[in-house]
């Protein structure tokens, strides 16, 4: 039977323990972490050094509409990029040899099953952990808990209502730990100050050919808006990514890359495809 299950706050604890006792008996649960950890993006690797920095706080908005080029009001809907998600906690499972626990705190957080499958490979998904508490303080407890343990090497987050102290909080636990952590935050919350190692914005968007995002392979236009320790431009870098249904992973395609342009370009394509639909 599959270990992976839901668990609410008053079972993490307890989860948490029994599956550090069974790691001290299986070794090597404390496996040091690298400095970086390669998100598999040739392009995007190279603009951060290396990949993602192995301890500290990421924070993922989305996902926006490029189509539409509207603000999100502050009560509408967000989707988390699950897909890039599960990719990058992938990227960080398959770098340690002592697979590592991947806890997902947060409901919005939580990816359907056959995304953390890849083929016959079910590491991911039997070496996951669902929690699921029901406020912002009680994610903020859970993911501090779980940086905590050695028996696990990786947490993604719904960061939605985090404020400046409680990222703070995480990143400097996280960077302690050396450790990584996702958190996903709806489009609305780029103002809140954050003490968040990158953040990014994601918005759909389709390769040349596809009438519409997704009809071929879902795609996304993935921004960087801020990396400690690199010097801030006017423009901040972008790229394309695209699902591979058929492997489970998200690419980066070369020809594609810089499909996504600079925020100019695309206000530039904006405006052009609102004079068109005037005028139709």
């Amino acid at each position: 039977m599959s270990t992976t299950r839901h668990v609410n706050l008053r079972e993490l604890t307890d989860r948490i323990r029994a599956i550090e006792q069974r790691c001290e008996i299986s070794d090597g649960c404390d496996e040091p972490a690298a400095d970086r950890i390669a998100t598999g993006w040739t392009d995007i690797d190279a603009a951060l050094g290396g990949g993602l920095a192995a301890g500290g706080l990421h924070e993922w908005f989305g996902v926006e509409d490029t189509a539409r080029g509207e603000t999100h009001p502050a009560d509408a809907r967000w989707t988390p990029p699950l897909c890039i998600l599960a990719h990058l906690a992938w990227q960080a499972f398959d770098r340690s040899s002592s697979s590592p626990w991947v806890v997902w705190v947060g409901r919005a957080c939580h990816p359907y099953p056959r995304v953390l499958v890849r083929g016959a490979d079910r590491r991911m998904l039997e070496r996951s952990l669902f929690v699921s508490p029901r406020d912002v303080a009680g994610r903020v407890w859970a993911m501090d808990l779980a940086l905590r343990s050695q028996a696990v090497g990786f947490v993604v987050a719904d960061g939605s209502g985090l404020d400046r102290s409680a990222t703070q909080r995480i990143q400097l636990l996280a960077r302690a730990q050396a450790k990584v952590v996702l958190a996903v935050c709806p489009p609305r919350q780029r103002s809140i100050l954050s003490a968040a190692q990158t953040r990014w914005l994601v918005r759909t968007a389709h390769a040349p050919g596809q009438r519409r995002p997704g009809e071929i392979h879902p795609g996304w236009s993935v921004e960087l808006l801020r990396c400690k320790g690199m010097r801030p431009t006017q423009d901040h870098p972008s790229w394309y990514l695209e699902w591979n249904r058929a492997e489970g992973v998200v690419h980066c395609p070369a020809r594609l890359a810089d499909l996504a342009g600079s925020p100019q370009q695309r206000e530039v394509r904006t405006e052009s495809r609102r004079r068109r639909s005037a005028s139709a």
